[in-house]
């Protein structure tokens, strides 16, 4: 008799293991969700927005500036009128003053942006996706100027705004 109850204990024991497994499997699939929107959450996290506090901006021209662009056809003449604002953090570590070295870099930070206009022609500048472009590689640009003689390669510039972006 001793016998026929160790083996219920043992079959009850198995059968709430495997009910247990069934259970855990059953919510990985149904309610903690595709390894998609894993990535898309982590994807959000990463595009926070620093607060207003930690961010200053500069703008680069006093006034609109008008850009030569890349012409392929000679007998028209292609330019583009944009605005330029760098969005900065104002403290990054191991510079002391943030606003003091933009300004210092002022003149070079103008050529980069000139210089990018030139290389682009009408047609890329019509893209809706070239704004952004545009965005993201001077920032880029900038932040490589900016952080060159730094010891430490922390973003300076966060973004850049074109609060006037016209072409012909």
């Amino acid at each position: 008799m001793g016998g026929k109850g160790s083996f219920f204990i043992l079959l009850i024991i198995v059968a709430v293991l495997t009910l247990a497994l069934a259970v855990l499997a059953g919510y990985l699939f149904f309610v903690a969700g595709s390894p998609n929107a894993v990535t898309e959450v982590s994807a959000k996290e990463t595009t926070v927005r620093p607060s207003d506090e930690n961010l200053g901006v500069y703008k680069l021209y006093e006034s609109k500036e008008y850009f030569n662009l890349k012409n392929e056809d000679e007998s028209k003449i292609a330019v583009i009128r944009v605005n330029v604002q760098l969005v900065y953090y104002k403290k990054v570590k191991g510079i002391k003053d943030v606003a003091k070295k933009i300004e210092t870099y002022d003149g070079q930070l103008k050529e980069i942006v000139g210089t990018y206009f030139q290389s682009l022609t009408l047609e890329e500048v019509k893209k809706p996706e070239t704004k952004e472009k545009a965005k993201t590689d001077l920032a880029k640009r900038m932040n490589e100027l900016l952080t060159a003689s730094e010891k430490e390669k922390r973003d300076i510039i966060y973004t850049i705004n074109f609060d006037d972006w016209f072409y012909q």
